[in-house]
């Protein structure tokens, strides 16, 4: 034992010491927050190859050690691998650098491996949580709950001179996905696909709500590239794009492509001011007396989030 660090101790015995025996020796004492693995007993001569595969070394147990005891022993076990030749001291033990060792072997497997599961587990987790934690703001009620498509239907194709939206079809209440796996919800992302049939009736997907009050419309889009999508403000389309490609609006500064970008849309006495990331797209886009809000998919993959509205008085 040398102070607060575990050592392996072969203590002399009798020749004929039983391998059982030696087995049930060894125990495990505890000094602060490390183990040591102490052999009590062992034969003289006991060929050291052999000791090392009779001391049981309980993964488990160095897992219980603190996470910057491992880290340290990995760095020092890369500097091994950089400057060989020299010693260096792990867990209390001094190892020449350029001599493999089958305990420090083990250490550096174990981790990595748990490191890499650290990671993962951390990435899902704060994945999820950023698609939880997000709540509408103050006044606004969200249209997309995140999870799935409850509250948003198919509706009846109608002819672009009449104003009013068309007859509900099929709702997707509790799905995460439409029934033509053209829209599909999922860690609080409401994707949009390129419909493949020639009627692209079901290229159009509305809430079953309806707004015949002034409001403000937000939501946040993610156009893959050279994307066209649309947003139904009540009835009359506002085109969504992957715009510096796509167009219509390839003028604009503050687009930032394939990333998350911000429409806004103020309605108010039957017209719309829409905006994206603050820079105008349609100033007074007349709108019918009430409908729906709606998404459209018209080429490759559109992402939205944040689907958020709330009247104004």
């Amino acid at each position: 034992m040398h102070g607060d660090h575990g050592t392996l101790v072969p203590r002399a015995c009798a020749r004929s010491y039983p391998r059982s025996r030696l087995r049930k020796e060894v125990v495990r004492k505890t000094h602060g927050d490390r183990g040591t693995l102490v052999p009590r007993a062992c034969a003289c001569g006991y060929p050291r190859s052999r000791l090392h595969k009779e001391v049981v070394w309980e993964c488990t147990e160095i897992m219980g050690q603190s996470f910057h005891g491992l880290a340290h022993a990995a760095t020092r076990v890369a500097a091994a691998r950089r400057w060989p030749g020299k010693r260096t001291e792990i867990m209390g033990r001094s190892f020449h650098l350029n001599e493999p060792h089958p305990i420090l072997r083990s250490i550096l497997l174990i981790l990595i491996s748990f490191m890499k599961h650290i990671f993962i587990i951390t990435a899902l987790f704060i994945s999820s949580i950023h698609a939880e934690d997000w709540q509408p703001e103050p006044g606004f009620k969200s249209l997309f709950n995140g999870t799935d498509l409850t509250g948003w239907c198919f509706r009846a194709k109608t002819k672009k001179e009449e104003t009013k939206a068309g007859e509900i079809l099929e709702k997707f209440d509790g799905k995460t996905v439409s029934s033509d796996a053209h829209y599909s919800a999922k860690e609080g992302i409401f994707t949009v696909t390129f419909p493949t049939e020639m009627d692209k009736l079901t290229g159009q997907i509305y809430t079953v709500e309806e707004f015949p009050k002034n409001f403000v419309l937000k939501l946040e889009f993610r156009a893959s590239v050279n994307a066209d999508s649309g947003i139904f403000v009540r009835k009359p389309q506002l085109q969504c794009r992957d715009y510096l490609v796509a167009g219509p609006y390839k003028g604009l500064k503050q687009y930032k492509a394939q990333d998350w970008n911000l429409i806004e849309v103020t309605v108010k006495d039957g017209v719309a001011h829409c905006t994206c990331n603050g820079e105008l797209l349609d100033a007074a886009l007349p709108l019918p007396a009430t409908g729906p809000i709606g998404l459209e998919g018209d080429r490759a993959v559109m992402e939205y989030r944040h689907i958020q509205l709330k009247e104004l008085p």
